[in-house]
């Protein structure tokens, strides 16, 4: 008899320990078809067990797919392209249950070494995981690049989430509005 209660308290341990994978963006940029997808692993309930970033390079040999795995709670996610953070995500006010801010501070100009700062959230809703910009879903963020003549690129000059381009302050939409 002890064997089976112990056999079935062994089956409900491991039962929760099952974890599931969801994609909550892939990030694109002007320069090349790169593509970065930010996924959350969770528990059966739903709650956040890690933060992964999978960056996929599309050369002429072929894709090169590399993972970086980021334990919950985290500090700071940085990702690195050619040696030089271009992004980093960071949690604020972060719970693995309900979700909550994340600050995404990007290279503006490397010339002049300024960052600015995007807010996007993390919410829990209907059973999923969401990303979220003013109130919509985000279906995918793209990195504009910003361009100097007989420079190139010096860093991003704005964030495309949806339909909308956010620049320099994240309070400021940009009139022009581009179609993914």
């Amino acid at each position: 008899m002890t064997n089976i209660l112990i056999s079935v308290c062994i089956l409900f341990s491991f039962s929760n320990a099952y974890a599931l994978e969801q994609v909550l963006t892939k990030i694109t940029n002007d320069e090349n078809k790169d593509v970065m997808k930010i996924y959350l692993v969770t528990s059966e309930e739903g709650e956040i067990q890690s933060f992964n970033l999978e960056f996929s390079r599309v050369r002429a040999k072929g894709i090169k797919v590399k993972e970086k795995v980021y334990p919950f709670p985290f500090t700071d996610i940085p990702a690195v392209v050619k040696g030089r953070t271009v992004f980093n995500l960071k949690g604020i006010d972060l719970d693995a249950q309900t979700g909550g801010e994340l600050e995404m501070t990007y290279l503006n100009n490397a010339l002049r070494g300024t960052h600015k700062k995007f807010y996007i959230n993390l919410e829990y809703v209907a059973g999923k995981w969401h990303l979220s910009k003013d109130g919509q879903l985000i279906d995918g963020i793209h990195l504009v690049s910003y361009r100097k003549r007989f420079i190139g690129t010096i860093g991003i000059w704005g964030i495309r989430v949806n339909e909308h381009t956010y620049s320099y302050n994240e309070d400021r939409l940009l009139k022009r509005n581009f179609k993914m």
